[in-house]
């Protein structure tokens, strides 16, 4: 990060290639996936977890009415 942090200093229209965002977004997400996985879908299993997820459903399908809603009254 901090060699990144230099060349951006120095060289300021350096631009890496695209291989390498891709790679290092592809690297964050396996760590994240290693080290949460296991807690992700035990929250996703948990009675909490249920209702979590019924909740946040049941808040985008009324945001999205009220979206409907207001596009036909602008119409």
């Amino acid at each position: 990060m901090f060699v990144a942090l230099g060349v951006g200093w120095f060289r300021a229209k350096a631009a890496p290639a695209a291989m390498v965002g891709t790679l290092g977004l592809a690297l964050f997400l396996y760590a994240v996936g290693v080290q949460y996985g296991k807690q992700f879908f035990l929250g996703l299993t948990s009675a909490a977890g249920r209702r979590a997820n019924l909740v946040a459903l049941a808040g985008v399908l009324v945001a999205g009415v009220v979206s409907l809603v207001i596009a036909k009254q602008w119409t």
